[in-house]
């Protein structure tokens, strides 16, 4: 599930800690820069643009024929995003 994908990510940023504070800053950094979350940053403007909720963007993304994260996969990333703030 998503949650679950989103937990391997943050245990993976967990144990970069171990070699250093720096290693974890990097993979948080990694992280930020990935597909997935540029993808949810994305929706987010997108939605804050048009003045619509994220929900709303997924279901016209949808509709279109477009990829898009699914409203699990972006709650998911909410909640790992709210956990790597330092």
């Amino acid at each position: 599930t998503a949650s679950e994908a989103t937990e391997k990510v943050y245990a993976k940023i967990k144990l970069l800690e171990n070699d250093g504070y720096d290693k974890m800053v990097s993979g948080v950094k990694a992280w930020r820069q990935s597909l997935v979350n540029r993808a949810y940053l994305r929706l987010g403007q997108e939605a804050v643009a048009k003045g619509i909720s994220l929900k709303e963007i997924v279901n016209l993304r949808r509709q279109s024929g477009q990829e898009c994260l699914t409203v699990e996969e972006i709650e998911a990333i909410v909640v790992l995003n709210s956990k790597l703030i330092f």
